[in-house]
């Protein structure tokens, strides 16, 4: 037997082992988990000014819907795709999709690589953060991106840091049978005024900071904590 055809004796020998154990591998291994089908959270949506017409709404949460996503934090360029998507309220609900709304900083796309020297920008992320969404207020703050660790440096990136570092304060939410005659002794009484204003939903600033929301008996899943058809109203609560 030739040199030439040990090697091959030998490679095929090698080989045939190989199969061999890595068919015995296959077959001894843990099997694996069945694939994932519960409810999926999308920590990333941009309903951008793009795709307003040729997605409109409804095809949105349709697809949300199909995909099993049941919550999705929402940043949008502009900041109205976000409020578009919060103010369907009644759509989002048929759909079992929850939109967790947060401020970008971006207007246009100048503002992608602008934003960090521009200080319209923070007078814009105070006025979101005050008017909130028809869903509620605000959750966070992004997306943006520092494409230069000097921009982090810059004076409008401190002050948006120093917005998003400011110590947690009380949102109280009261739910009323008359939203609007509520909005207005509470506003005469704290020397508030409105940001938001309705029948189902409004919200109170002072200084431009949000005091309180108010909100109508059992809308949107904000029950009265007793019967709304007894009277005297009110459970001896003051604020």
């Amino acid at each position: 037997m030739s040199i030439t055809s040990s090697c091959r004796r030998a490679f095929a020998v090698a080989l045939a082992l190989v199969l061999a154990s890595a068919s015995a591998q296959a077959q001894t291994a843990t099997p694996r988990a069945g694939a994932y089908s519960g409810p999926l959270f999308d920590a990333h949506l941009h309903y951008n000014e793009e795709a307003f017409e040729s997605h409109p709404v409804a095809d949105v949460l349709a697809r949300l819907q199909r995909s099993g996503v049941r919550a999705a934090v929402a940043n949008s360029r502009p900041n109205d795709g976000t409020k578009t998507l919060a103010a369907a309220r009644e759509a989002t609900r048929r759909a079992g999709v929850t939109v967790v709304p947060f401020v970008r900083l971006y207007r246009n796309r100048a503002d992608y690589t602008g934003w960090h020297a521009d200080p319209s920008i923070v007078e814009m992320v105070l006025r979101e953060l005050a008017a909130g969404t028809a869903a509620g207020p605000y959750r966070g703050l992004g997306e943006f991106h520092l494409y230069d660790s000097a921009h982090a440096d810059g004076a409008t990136a401190r002050r948006l840091m120093r917005i998003v570092h400011q110590p947690m304060q009380a949102q109280p939410l009261i739910a009323v049978r008359d939203v609007e005659a509520s909005s207005r002794w509470y506003q005469a009484v704290l020397g508030a005024e409105s940001s938001h204003g309705g029948q189902e939903y409004e919200r109170i600033v002072a200084d431009g900071k949000l005091i309180m929301q108010i909100h109508a008996w059992d809308a949107h899943e904000h029950p009265h904590m007793g019967n709304p058809a007894s009277e005297p109203y009110g459970n001896g609560v003051l604020l």
